[in-house]
Formats: C-alpha cells, structure tokens, sequence
C-alpha cells in the first residue's frame, strides 16, 4: 500500500555519501524528528523529538539520540554512529546496516550474521512524541542497551558543555519510567520503554561533529549530556518499544498508536483520485506507444503515478500543522521555518485543494485573511511568538490566488460572501490608496513599490543588510498577480450584486491589462522584462515571468507565450526546478556554497528553487492546448524528482540546488512549495486531472 524508498547497502556503506541523505518524520504541530540515514547527526537540527513547545513554533530539541549497543552470542556490536571533530568516526555501525527504507516510517535493517534488527522511528500525530521500535529475527536472544542523549536547547543553537546542567537535572525513575526535567525553561521528559531496566549514569561526550553546518559556515560542534542507559533483552516474538513525550504517552501504548498512525496515513492514501490517475496513465500509454520518444517510457509513467504521486501525497501532510484554537497553518520547510504567508499561499492548492483537505484551506485562508493589516497577509509569525511580520508585497496577492484556487475547487460562495470578499475588496483597496513600503498603483495602473533598505518580493535575500535583489519599481510576477487579483474582485463584485465595485476594478483591470503587455514585452530576448520602472527596465532572464502564463485571467499571444517559454527552457529549467537567473547573467552564481554571505549572494542568482516548476508546468501546458505531447514532455521534465527523493530528504523535494550541475540538493531537504507545487503539477498538468472553470477564464 505504502510506496517504498529503499537506499541499498553500497551507498549507505560509502559514509561521505550516506551522511548527506537524511530521514524527517513530522507530528502535524511543527515539531520533528530527524537525522541522517546512517544515524550520525550531522547538522544542528537532528535529533528524535524536537517538540513544538507553542505549536506550531518554539521548537526545542528534548531528546537528541539514541545510542545502541546489541550483545549477541557472546560477542558486542555498536550499531550507533558518531562523527567527533577533528575526523573521527566512532562508533561504525553503519557498517553493519544492511538497507534503510521510508515505507512509511524510516526504517534501518542491521544484520549481524543469521540476525536482523530492524528499528523504526515513528511521531504520533498531533503529539510532542516519539516511538523508537526495535525488533530483532533470530533463533537466539540478544541483550540491547540503549544510551540515553537528551538536550534543551532551541533548534536553531548549539549545547556545550555546562557543568551545572548533569548536576541541576530533575531525574525521577521507577520500572519501566523515566521523568527528566534537564533545564529549568525545559518541559518534564517522559521516557518510557517496555522491557529492561534503566540505569543512572550521569556524563557528557565532547565535539559530536556536524559536517553540514561546516558548509553552511556555522558553529559545527556540540556537546550532549547522558543520563545513563537501558538494558533490555530482545527476542524473535517481543519487541522493544522506547517513547519520549513530553505528554502521557506510554510505551506499553506504542503498537497501538503505531497501528493507528499507519491507518492515519492509509486513509490519506485512499483520497488519491486513483481511477483518474490510472485512466491518464493509460492515455499516455497508449499514445508513447503509437509514437515512441525515447526520452520518455511507460514504465516512467507509471512510476510517476505509483511512486512520486503517492510520496508527494503522503509528504504534504507534514507542512500542514495545528495553532493553539485548532486553527491549520503551513510550515514553509523542515527544519529551520515557521509559518510563512507567501509559503502558505503558494502551496495551498497543492497541500490542501489537490488533496481534498478543504477545511484545512478554508482554516488558512482565515487565519492568514484575519491578520491582514492595511490590505496586507504577514510574510511570517516568528519563532519566538511575537508579533507578525508583514515585509512582503506578493503574499496577499497570493492570497488572492488562493482565493480563487478555493473557490475554483468547492464553490464555497458562503465562505466567499460571509469573509473572502470583504478581504479581498479591503486588500485592493489598500493596494490602489497605498500601503506598506511605499506599494501603491500608478497612472498606469500597475503596482509599484519603493523602500530604500528593503526586499519584499519573494527574492527577498540580504547581505549586510542591503537586498541582493531588491526589484524596486514594478517586479513581474507581483503584477500579473495583481491583474488576477483585479480580475478576481470584478467577478465576485459581479456576482454578489456589488456594481460600484465591479464597474471601478474593471476599469482598472482594463487600463492595467494593457499597460502589463505594453510595457513589460522584451522583444530583444523575446520574453518579459523582469523588473520596470519609469525610467529603467531590468532585462534579467529569471522565472518570476511564468507566474504570469500560469494566471488563467491573464491571456498571451500565442507567439509572445512560446518565445517566454521557449527562453525559459533553454536558459533556466534544470531536472529538480528552475534557475532563479540564466547563466549568460553576469550576477549569476552557480553554487550555493559557503558561508551565509556567499550564499545569499547565489539564492536568487543562478540557484535552482524547485516551486518554480509549478509555474512553468502549467504555463507550457496551457499554451500548448493541454495535448498528450504537452503532457509527456511535462511528464519528462518531473521525472527528475523521482531520482531526487533519494538524494536529500528521503520522499521529499528540497527547497533549492546548485545552478551548475550536477544540481546539488541545497537549502531545507523538506519544503512545502516544492512539494506542493510538483505534486499539482502532477496532478493538473500531466495526469489532466483539473476542476471546471468559474467564469470565463482561458486555461
């Protein structure tokens, strides 16, 4: 039922390659587990239970690892692995590690002779928990001891050694049950396990090494304190069970919640359209076998549909997390963000409409309509819990599309008359008076923007406080939304009766349409100027153009949309997404490499952001009338993904990648708009599997 990502034997041997691969499990509250698939944590973010202390922020890593060693017929193996500065390895129990696999849960396969441990890791759902299981195959029993590494630290730092903290712990055991209250910002720490004892034995072990911190040119060593271990006997018929919670979760539960967790996850399975997926599989079967191309097989078809379609599902259910109120909000990407607005608006329809959660979007859209402040959405809420952010003039544009992605998928004209219009209507409003950071319309009807010091389009990188790319003036993207937001309001001021309203953004629309394609046709490159003003036209080749040709209100001459398109596949489009400039640039950078100021330098210069297939995708799928050879080639252009769930996160799409081949996955290995983006792609654009249109819109 589960699709199955499996990493053999030989990579997960060859150290340098298998630390780069690493595992995420998610509890629907914004906190994780995760860690590379050898076991080493290789970066300040792993660790089995960092819990969402104020879901879905305030994340605090509690229990940094597990540590094991299995005795087995009179002999003792360390199926644990550590990096320690300087180099070290120590111990290798990756050596012993015969497969890892992600079906659901990650699963390690240790094999020491005729024996076999299998250990799985699992987060309930909506609970700061974690379940580690073991279970071990074979003829004898064995005696496992599990050493204990916890930590209390937020997850963005780094724990070295404080000798007060061993000392001061709150440490409380009976049988089977262990409380530890490490620090005293720290919550309580329930660990509990269902066979073995636990013994006391207080220390620290030095220098724990995270290698990808040393390329991201930050702190990359760490101290973490033990409170001791448990020794427990394995055999064929009894698995342990150890759970870490800081809530009342009991390890005597553990197969239960395993049981229901799996269950959880079937039944998201079970929302997949299959019959339509299958009936488009045949389709493109049937016409590769009428016209052979030899870039593209059946056998890729089908694997587009039975593994990367069934992972992508199961995958958005991670970003999609629970606020106090039990209001639904979206992780932008594991491990390092919150919940941003763009974020959340771009992968609404991918995460929430494609897959049949319509609350959930409805819940969004709410959460993020009811903060708008002077016609804008909060770019984020902050870790900490302060105040939103609003530094952003793309996002309530987005909101807008989502609005109209909502609608398309439940016409849900209640919702639309009792809270989606009158926000819509207050955001144009702003928008036309003028608002935040000096974004206002002009004569032309276009938006503009100007803020010295400031960068609120999506590219949105600084160095020394000065925006590498600040696009001031009128940034494509952020108008061709607008000319869909204006679109949008003048039909359901149509539609509710609101002729005042319909009869002024139809103007506006109008004199703004028409401006847009004026002004902003390059016609010495053949596509459109990335960024106008009054007296300035940037001629940067970047992807923010196909966000226009994706907007089903905004209509292209033909000739005009294949030259785009055409630009775009030649300069930016990559296996895994989307160069955010073309490589004849001269600002481009081909590597996000190195400490944070080089790397903000190459973020939106060259680096390959993975959501800009979304746009691209469906634009070439609408102008080129959604015919089979659109979709086979769209089809080519995602089997790039299906080597990519193994190359980062495993079953995930990462945030970004080098511009220069061989296209290095870079940034968080879990983003929800890469995820979303290609799974409705997928979905929409390859298997045409799309709802009927509003109005009279031309897609």
């Amino acid at each position: 039922m589960f699709p199955v990502i499996e990493v053999a034997k030989e990579c997960l041997h060859e150290l340098s390659q298998a630390i780069r691969l690493e595992w995420l499990e998610t509890n629907g509250l914004g906190g994780y587990a995760s860690c590379s698939i050898v076991g080493a944590n290789t970066r300040r973010y792993h660790g089995l239970l960092i819990a969402a202390l104020n879901p879905p922020r305030q994340r605090m890593i509690l229990l940094a690892k597990l540590s094991e060693t299995l005795w087995l017929n009179g002999a003792e193996y360390q199926l644990d692995t550590n990096l320690y500065h300087p180099n070290a390895v120590h111990p290798e129990g990756y050596r012993l590690l015969e497969s890892f696999e992600l079906s659901p849960f990650p699963t390690m396969r240790f094999v020491i002779g005729d024996a076999t441990l299998i250990k799985q890791i699992i987060m309930p759902h909506l609970r700061n928990s974690v379940i580690v299981s073991y279970k071990l195959h074979a003829h004898v029993e064995a005696m496992l001891r599990v050493r204990i590494f916890l930590n209390a630290r937020d997850h963005h730092h780094i724990t070295r050694h404080d000798g007060s903290w061993l000392k001061e712990a709150d440490l409380k055991f009976s049988e089977r049950c262990i409380r530890v209250k490490l620090r005293w910002y720290a919550p309580p720490l329930i660990i509990s396990f269902t066979s073995g004892r636990f013994i006391e034995s207080r220390d620290w072990y030095y220098n724990f090494r995270y290698p990808i911190e040393t390329e991201r040119g930050l702190e990359d060593a760490e101290d973490l304190p033990t409170i001791g271990y448990i020794d427990a006997r394995l055999a064929q018929s009894e698995p342990l069970y150890i759970t870490a919670s800081i809530g009342d979760l009991n390890a005597d539960d553990a197969e239960a919640i395993i049981k229901g967790e799996l269950q959880r996850r079937a039944r998201l399975l079970n929302t997949i359209p299959c019959r339509e997926v299958q009936d488009s599989v045949s389709e493109l079967a049937q016409a590769l076998s009428l016209n052979r191309d030899e870039q593209i097989g059946t056998d890729e078809i089908e694997r587009l549909s039975k593994l990367l379609l069934t992972r992508l599902w199961l995958s958005s259910d991670s970003f999609i997390v629970r606020r106090p109120g039990s209001s639904s909000s979206v992780i932008a990407g594991y491990h390092w963000f919150s919940d941003w607005g763009r974020d959340a608006m771009i992968s609404l329809p991918g995460l929430t409409l494609i897959t049949g959660r319509y609350q959930v979007a409805r819940e969004l859209l709410t959460l993020f309509g009811e903060h708008m402040d002077c016609g804008i959405v909060p770019n984020f809420f902050p870790e900490d819990g302060g105040a939103p952010a609003y530094n952003t003039i793309d996002a309530s544009l987005w909101f807008a599309h989502a609005s109209y992605s909502y609608l398309r998928h439940t016409r849900d004209i209640k919702f639309v008359r009792s809270f989606l219009y009158e926000r819509l209507r207050h955001l144009t409003q702003w928008h036309i008076a003028g608002t935040h950071f000096g974004i206002r319309v002009q004569d032309d009807g276009l938006l503009s923007w100007r803020s010295e010091g400031m960068a609120i389009t999506w590219m949105d990188a600084k160095v020394g406080g000065t925006p590498v790319t600040p696009r001031q003036g009128k940034p494509v993207e952020v108008n061709a939304l607008w000319l869909h937001c204006l679109w949008l309001v003048m039909r359901l001021a149509e539609m509710l009766g609101d002729m005042p309203t319909k009869r002024y953004i139809g103007y506006l629309h109008r004199r703004a349409t028409e401006s847009f394609h004026n002004r902003f046709w390059n016609g010495m490159v053949g596509c459109l100027y990335d960024v106008i003003s009054e007296d300035a036209f940037d001629p940067s080749v970047r992807p923010n153009q196909l966000i226009a040709l994706m907007l089903p209100s905004l209509k292209f001459d033909e000739r005009r949309a294949h030259s785009i398109l055409q630009v775009a596949i030649e300069r930016l489009l990559t296996p895994i997404g989307l160069r955010t400039l073309a490589p004849n640039e001269p600002r481009y950078v081909g590597r996000y490499i190195g400490e944070q100021v080089a790397r903000d330098a190459a973020y939106h210069n060259g680096t390959v952001w993975a959501w800009l297939l979304g746009p691209m995708c469906t634009g070439y799928a609408r102008y080129n009338g959604r015919s089979v050879a659109a979709r086979l080639t769209i089809a080519k252009w995602l089997c790039g993904m299906l080597k990519h769930l193994s190359e980062a996160g495993i079953g995930y799409i990462s945030e970004i990648a080098d511009g220069e081949a061989p296209h290095m996955p870079r940034g968080c290995i879990a983003q929800a708009w890469s995820v979303a983006e290609v799974l409705r792609s997928l979905i929409e654009d390859v298997f045409n599997i799309r709802k009927p249109k509003l109005w009279d819109e031309d897609d």
